[in-house]
């Protein structure tokens, strides 16, 4: 009997946040029979139940990286994938898996959220919170948070964290381009809290050889954007703006040595409110060193970090 396992698009199960326009789709075969291969493939992929793409039948052994050939894929939509492999023996065997996109251009934050950073005094070690708080009125179908920052960051929403990985968005080279992540999280209904820790990390930590601290800026700083998907329908979205409040937290000490070691101090205390200083994207982002040029073009490059699945 012929089995398939191990579904995954782009190297991933069941991705939140894709980017890629033209993802790659791969699965494994299991089998009772000796000497059983792949001898052709049909890939459909779905979204609300209409065919977007029909592969039809090819005849094929590969079953890893078999990219999508159909028409552009929609930013934040969800899309089921439905392979069906025939073996060399004449046995056929059907998986499904699904994917989300992401905002598939980085260009998508522009009008829905912007730039923020905190007038903390830059050689503090404290790191910043930067929050909202919000009322969710309706039935919350779903809801995303898209987020990155110029040095590393922690998403929490109403005190929990949105994920269990760190150090996010992860080391680039910030001059040419900058990742963010996509969240699913989830609301209450009535008020609710978003919030960003921010610490130094690659962008104005310690690096190198000679271990030196702003390499791509001074200050850090954050931009995000939550999306509300009401049952209705209808979209609520919440960005980084200067409604935005500033307090430090639980830490009040992080060290970064430049080679991805962290090391941060946590404890309970009353927080500290600062002035939030609402980033105007250009004249903020002109006085960091990492993307002055970027923004000069008016060209702001993001790409999709790791997903969160």
């Amino acid at each position: 009997m012929l089995k398939l396992y191990d579904l995954t698009t782009e190297y991933k199960r069941e991705p939140l946040g894709l980017d890629e326009a033209q993802p790659r789709f791969g699965w494994k075969l299991d089998s009772d029979q000796q000497d059983t291969v792949q001898a052709s493939y049909r890939l459909r992929i779905v979204q609300g139940g209409d065919v977007v793409w029909d592969s039809g039948t090819v005849a094929s052994a590969q079953s890893i990286l078999n990219e999508y050939l159909g028409p552009n894929l929609t930013p934040r939509t969800e899309y089921d994938w439905t392979v069906t492999v025939w073996d060399n023996h004449g046995e056929t065997a059907e998986g499904t898996s699904r994917f989300e996109t992401g905002l598939l251009n980085g260009s998508a934050f522009e009008g829905k959220a912007q730039w923020i950073t905190h007038a903390l005094d830059k050689a503090s070690p404290v790191s910043p919170v930067l929050y909202k708080d919000f009322v969710v009125q309706g039935n919350v179908k779903k809801a995303r948070l898209y987020a990155t920052a110029l040095g590393v960051y922690e998403a929490e929403i109403n005190g929990e964290p949105v994920d269990d990985t760190y150090f996010h968005p992860g080391w680039t080279n910030y001059r040419k381009r900058l990742q963010y992540q996509t969240y699913a999280v989830t609301l209450h209904s009535g008020k609710n809290r978003v919030a960003l820790t921010l610490a130094n990390g690659w962008y104005k930590g310690k690096l190198g050889f000679m271990p030196q601290p702003n390499h791509y800026g001074d200050t850090t700083a954050a931009l995000a954007a939550l999306c509300i998907t009401y049952e209705d329908g209808h979209e609520e979205w919440l960005g980084t703006d200067e409604s935005w409040l500033c307090t430090t937290g639980a830490v009040q000490f992080v060290r970064h040595d430049g080679n991805g070691s962290t090391a941060k101090s946590c404890f309970r205390r009353h927080s500290q409110f600062a002035r939030l200083r609402s980033a105007d994207t250009r004249q903020f982002l002109e006085k960091q060193k990492s993307v002055s040029h970027l923004w000069n073009t008016h060209s702001l490059f993001l790409f999709a970090g790791k997903s969160v699945a």
